[in-house]
C-alpha cells in the first residue's frame, strides 16, 4: 500500500497479466468512475507489460481516475505475493477479442492462495480456476455493466469477501498445491501404466 501511497482504509483492485485487450483491464478503469460515485474510496493496480499500455493510460486519463489508477510494470515474482495479500480482490474479467480468449488463468490460482476473491469472464477456460458464487466472481467481459456491479458488490461486502477468499485458499491448497499435482500425476500414470499392461 505505502508504495502507491494509499493507507488500509482504502479498496484495492488488482490485476497481473499482459496489458491486452482480452483480459478486460479496460473495463475495470471504466468502472472506477460510478464505483467512487459509490461512495468507496479506491484505487486499482496494474501488474504487466504490453501492447494495451498507452491505451490504458489513456482511458484512465479520459476517465479522470489517473491518481486511482497504479501501472506498475514488471513486478519480481518473490514480490507478487504481497500484492495478491494486500488486494481486496483480483479482477481480470476477460472476453473473446476476434477469437483470442483466456486459458485456464492461473493467476486466478494465484490470488485464492492468498486468500483474495477473483472476477473473472465467462470466456475461455476460467472456469477451471474461479468457481461462481464460490471463490469468486464470473461475469460477462464484454458487458461493462455487469463488471462494474461484480466489483462493487464485492468492495461493499467485506463478509462475502472473507467468505470467498477462504473458499478460494482451501481450494488452492487442496487441489493446486505442488502436492496435489504430483498425487494426480502419479494416479494418472498408474491407470495409464496399468492400460498399457492389457
Amino acid at each position: 500500500f505505502q508504495s502507491i501511497g494509499i493507507d488500509e482504509g482504502q479498496k484495492l483492485i488488482l490485476s497481473v497479466g499482459r496489458l491486452s485487450r482480452r483480459k478486460g483491464f479496460d473495463r475495470v478503469v471504466a468502472a472506477l468512475p460510478k464505483l467512487v460515485e459509490a461512495g468507496l474510496d479506491v484505487h486499482y493496480a496494474v501488474i504487466g507489460i504490453g501492447e494495451d499500455s498507452a491505451y490504458l493510460h489513456q482511458q484512465a486519463e479520459a476517465a479522470n481516475v489517473m491518481a486511482r489508477v497504479h501501472f506498475l510494470g514488471h513486478v519480481s515474482p518473490a514480490d507478487l505475493p504481497r500484492w495478491y495479500c494486500a488486494a481486496h480482490v483480483f479482477a481480470m474479467p476477460n472476453r473473446d477479442i476476434d477469437g483470442d480468449t483466456e486459458g485456464f488463468g492461473m493467476v486466478f490460482v494465484e490470488a485464492a492462495a492468498c486468500g483474495t476473491p477473483s472476477i473473472a469472464g465467462r470466456a475461455g477456460g476460467t472456469g477451471g480456476a474461479v468457481i461462481d458464487g464460490i471463490t469468486g466472481l464470473r461475469v460477462e467481459g464484454a458487458q461493462q455493466t455487469e463488471v462494474t456491479e461484480a466489483l462493487e458488490r464485492l468492495l461493499s461486502d467485506p463478509g462475502l469477501v472473507a467468505e470467498l477468499g477462504a473458499n478460494g485458499e482451501d481450494r488452492a491448497r487442496k487441489d493446486f498445491s505442488w502436492e496435489a499435482v504430483a498425487e494426480r500425476t502419479a494416479r494418472l500414470h498408474a491407470q495409464i501404466s496399468k492400460t498399457r499392461e492389457k
